[in-house]
């Protein structure tokens, strides 16, 4: 019986051993950010322009509350800049001005070539996603 026994574990230490090494990983799709990646922008040398505008509101449009953002690549060609406030809207269904939030982007006067903007936004409800912005400056 200690035969057995002592057979027996060495076979489970080694079937668990090779279980641990083998083990396949499943990763749920929803455990990845959401990606928006965008059109490249096209720009004028030493020029402003709006990159994109965000907001979270209710049915009836009130705020939700800020969304916020985190750069994960600055532009190395221009700099952008992350302006609050109450901006019209087109895209949305609300009418008038809506709390929200806009990214501009301001090209290097006299560079050509492209850029590159990428950051991640995050909602009041706590749902977040990554925007990547190409840029072309003419």
């Amino acid at each position: 019986m200690r035969l057995f026994l002592s057979t027996l574990i060495v076979i489970l230490g080694t079937v668990a051993a090779q279980a641990a090494i083998f083990v396949p990983v499943i990763v749920s799709p929803n455990f990845f950010t959401p990606a928006q990646i965008y059109p490249p922008k096209v720009m004028a040398s030493g020029g402003h322009i709006l990159l994109w505008q965000v907001w979270a509101v209710n049915r009836d449009c009130s705020s939700r509350g800020a969304v916020t953002f985190h750069v994960l690549k600055a532009p190395e060609h221009g700099s952008i800049t992350i302006t609050p406030g109450r901006f019209f809207a087109p895209e949305s269904r609300c009418r008038g001005r809506i709390f929200g939030q806009q990214v501009h982007y301001t090209a290097r006067a006299g560079y050509t070539g492209r850029d590159l903007v990428i950051f991640q936004t995050f909602f009041p409800a706590g749902r977040s996603f990554l925007t990547r912005i190409p840029i072309i400056i003419q």
